[in-house]
């Protein structure tokens, strides 16, 4: 049985079940589910082509999200999307008694942030986000009119400082350049599912480099390229050892990949320095590599506090990463325990009873 309020009418609730249910007049939808099996007839949405955010592709429930998510999906996963329907972004479309909108995310090529309104009432969705222009993306939009926004909080802990990313790049490039003129060859191991392409940009842009990818993440820039995009780069299976050694390449893998394997384990190891681009370096030390890069298409700390005070919602839900920690600081700086709450505090949220933009009595100015 749904929930009504007082005057019969149907109440738009939110809950999650690995994944973030919404209901109204007894339909769902979920977004970005994290298993196969979510029940038969509530549809999905599928913000991004990362894996932990498409399993409902691999499931049988229909799923709606972008062509390049659906591409990106395809190039880089064995198992093909089934059951799929394709939305642009800045679109709206009814799902299910709801109407939804695809507005973009920033972060990844094809990405969306979801709005979804029903009962006069609208959650907002970023998924994975990032509020800063990207080499290959523009920044993720700014919702209006939101009564309650979940947030990905994957570097939500404000002891966690990033350097401007234009720094942290120039950081990389001025290392890879040092290599080069030390007779060495940059090996860098970077995500292959949007790292890579902004990697590949940068050497595109700043230097006249040899930049050579790993097949795996050749597969992605052809995605990239096919959506008007125009990363230059050569495969590493049609590359032979002596060009790698003896022109000025910079050779990009997965980050997942510590051994050197196939023709680069053939490469004079003293020649070689490793370097790893990853956000996760600005908490963690990357001891295995030579330099590590603390560089992410995720919103930092202070990149996520100032988009929830840019949305002014009513509520705030903080999923992902350090959702805890994101929690306790809105709560605190707000002496208000029911503005945020985390991903593992909420049952169903009844938006009936949220104030109204609590927030426009409050400033986050003082947080810079």
């Amino acid at each position: 049985m749904t929930s009504r309020n007082k005057y019969g009418y149907h109440i738009l609730k939110l809950g999650y079940e690995r994944g973030f249910v919404i209901e109204h007049e007894g339909k769902k939808i979920i977004l970005d589910p994290e298993t196969t099996k979510t029940p038969i007839g509530i549809p999905s949405i599928v913000t991004h082509a990362h894996g932990d955010h498409t399993q409902s592709l691999m499931g049988r429930n229909d799923s709606y999200l972008t062509q390049i998510t659906l591409d990106l999906h395809n190039a880089t996963n064995g198992r093909v999307a089934k059951s799929i329907f394709i939305k642009n972004v800045n679109q709206t479309f009814e799902l299910n008694g709801f109407e939804i909108e695809f507005i973009p995310a920033g972060h990844l090529l094809g990405a969306v942030q979801v709005v979804v309104r029903a009962g006069n009432k609208a959650i907002h969705y970023t998924g994975d986000f990032c509020p800063e222009s990207l080499l290959t993306i523009s920044r993720a939009t700014i919702p209006r009119e939101i009564d309650l926004s979940i947030i990905d909080t994957t570097y939500g802990d404000d002891k966690i400082n990033f350097d401007p990313r234009v720094n942290s790049r120039r950081n990389l490039f001025l290392w890879t350049v040092k290599q080069l003129s030390e007779n060495k060859i940059p090996i860098i191991n970077v995500a292959k599912l949007g790292g890579a392409q902004e990697i590949t940009a940068l050497f595109n842009n700043l230097g006249n480099l040899n930049v050579i990818v790993s097949d795996e993440l050749a597969l992605v820039n052809e995605v990239y390229n096919k959506h008007k995009a125009d990363l230059k780069f050569t495969k590493l299976s049609d590359t032979d050892n002596d060009v790698i050694e003896n022109t000025k390449s910079v050779v990009l893998i997965p980050r997942s990949k510590k051994e050197l394997d196939g023709k680069l384990a053939e490469l004079d190891p003293t020649g070689i320095q490793r370097s790893i681009v990853t956000g996760q370096s600005a908490k963690f030390a990357f001891s295995k590599w030579d330099y590590a890069v603390p560089l992410s298409t995720h919103a930092s700390y202070n990149e996520i506090v100032e988009f929830i005070s840019k949305i002014n919602p009513s509520m705030v839900i903080t999923t992902f990463g350090y959702h805890k920690e994101m929690a306790d600081n809105l709560n605190r700086k707000f002496r208000d325990f029911g503005y945020a709450k985390s991903i593992k505090e909420i049952e169903t949220i009844d938006l009936q009873y949220l104030k109204s933009r609590y927030v426009k009595s409050h400033t986050l100015d003082k947080w810079f």
